[in-house]
C-alpha cells in the first residue's frame, strides 16, 4: 500500500483526530471511536497516532497480532523514517502466554521471551506501537522498575566482569550450554563470553581483559567464524515475571500489570473491535475459573486465580476509558453530544495483496 493521495487524505483525517483527542499530549481522559476501518488501515491508524505519542493496539486474539505487528512496522517505519531494525526494536507484539496456568504447561520460550523484550522496550520508553492480545494484559507482571533492572546492557571498552556479567544472565532466565546454538544460552571459557540474547539472528562473543570488554562480535554457530563487530549490546530478559529476591527463586515478582507499563511509557490505548474483545475477556475469566476449581478438586496446592491475574472486570473497565477501532459501523459522527467518546466512521474498502 502506497502512501497515495487517498491514504495521505487519511493520514490527515487521523492526525486532525489525534489532535481532537488530546493524543499529541499524551493521555488525556478524552477518547475516540472510528468505525468502518479493515485491519490493515487500523494497523496504519494506529501507526499515525503512534507517531505522535507511544499506543498499545489491543486485539482480540493472539492470531491477530503478527499480521498488524508487520504492517505496522511498515506504515510507522515510513512516517518515521526507521531502518528495518529500529522499526523491530519499536513496533512490538505481546502475545498471551496461549497456556492454562493450572495445568504445569510451560509457556513457548519464543512467547516468554517476546512478551519480556516487550515490557522492556516499555520500561526502556523506547517502544512507539505495541500490539497485544486481550489475554496477554491478563497476567501480573514483574515491576517495570524492575525488568529496567534487568536489561543487561553491554559496551566495547565498557567495565564488567565476566562472573557479573554470568550472574546477571542467569537472574534473567538465561541457561549455560557449550556450545551455544539455541537462544536463551551462554557458555563461558576464561575471558569470553558467548551468548545467544532472544529475538537475535546469531549469537555474540564478548572478549574481556580483565573487567574491562574488549570487543562484541557475531558469529556463526557452526563455523565459529566472526560475521560482524558491534559498538553496543542490549540483553533482554527472557521471562515477564522475574523473582524479586535474586537468591530466592521462589519470590516471583507479580506487582505489576500491563497497565502499569502503559502508565510507565505514558502511552495511549485503543481497543480493536472491542465487543469481540470483551467476549474473549469474558470467556478467559470463565476458563480461567474453571481450570482452578479442577485443580483444587484434584487436591493441587495453587494461587488463586486473582494472584495470577488481573480481573477481567477490572480490565474491562480500563479498556472502556479506551479509544476504540472497529471495523464495521452503520452511523457516522457523535451519536452522544454529552459523552467524552469522539465518533467517526471512516469507509475502507479490502484490497488484494
Amino acid at each position: 500500500m502506497s502512501l497515495d493521495t487517498p491514504s495521505l487524505a487519511l493520514r490527515s483525517l487521523l492526525q486532525k483526530t489525534a489532535v481532537n483527542s488530546g493524543l499529541r499530549r499524551g493521555p488525556s481522559g478524552n477518547t475516540f471511536s472510528i468505525a468502518g476501518l479493515t485491519p490493515t488501515a487500523q494497523a496504519f491508524a494506529a501507526s499515525v497516532f503512534a507517531f505522535e505519542a507511544p499506543v498499545v493496539l489491543i486485539v482480540p486474539a493472539d492470531r491477530d497480532i503478527d499480521r498488524l505487528a508487520a504492517d505496522g512496522r511498515f506504515f510507522l517505519g515510513a512516517l518515521s523514517g526507521f531502518t528495518e531494525a529500529e522499526a523491530k526494536r519499536r513496533i512490538l507484539p505481546f502475545p498471551s502466554y496461549e497456556v492454562d496456568p493450572y495445568r504445569e504447561i510451560e509457556p513457548h520460550f519464543e512467547v516468554m521471551a517476546a512478551r519480556a523484550g516487550t515490557l522492556a522496550a516499555l520500561a526502556q520508553r523506547r517502544a512507539r506501537l505495541v500490539i497485544a492480545s486481550a489475554a496477554a494484559v491478563l497476567p501480573r507482571l514483574s515491576l517495570p522498575g524492575r525488568m529496567l533492572d534487568a536489561v543487561i546492557d553491554l559496551r566495547s571498552s565498557g567495565n564488567l566482569s565476566p562472573p557479573d556479567l554470568i550472574d546477571r544472565l542467569i537472574q534473567i532466565g538465561f541457561s549455560k550450554a557449550d556450545p551455544v546454538d539455541s537462544h536463551g544460552q551462554f557458555c563461558s571459557r576464561g575471558g569470553i563470553v558467548d551468548v545467544f540474547p532472544a529475538g537475535d539472528i546469531e549469537p555474540v562473543r564478548i572478549e574481556f581483559a580483565g573487567d574491562t570488554i574488549e570487543s562484541l562480535r557475531r558469529f556463526n554457530s557452526s563455523t565459529q567464524r566472526s560475521t560482524a563487530t558491534l559498538d553496543r549490546l542490549s540483553i533482554q530478559p527472557l521471562s515477564d515475571q522475574l523473582e524479586m529476591d535474586p537468591d530466592d527463586p521462589g519470590s516471583v515478582g507479580r506487582q505489576a500489570t500491563f497497565r502499569d507499563y502503559v502508565q510507565h511509557v505514558g502511552g495511549n490505548v485503543i481497543v480493536s473491535e472491542p465487543l469481540e474483545t470483551a467476549e474473549q475477556l469474558s470467556r478467559l475469566a470463565g476458563q480461567l475459573q474453571s481450570s482452578y476449581a479442577d485443580a483444587i478438586e484434584r487436591g493441587e496446592v495453587v494461587l488463586e486465580p486473582e494472584a495470577l491475574q488481573v480481573s477481567v472486570d477490572e480490565t474491562t473497565r480500563w479498556l472502556d476509558q479506551s479509544s476504540a477501532f472497529e471495523s464495521l459501523a452503520i452511523d457516522s459522527g457523535v451519536s452522544n453530544p454529552d459523552s467524552a467518546m469522539r465518533s467517526r466512521h471512516v469507509s475502507c474498502q479490502r484490497v488484494a495483496e
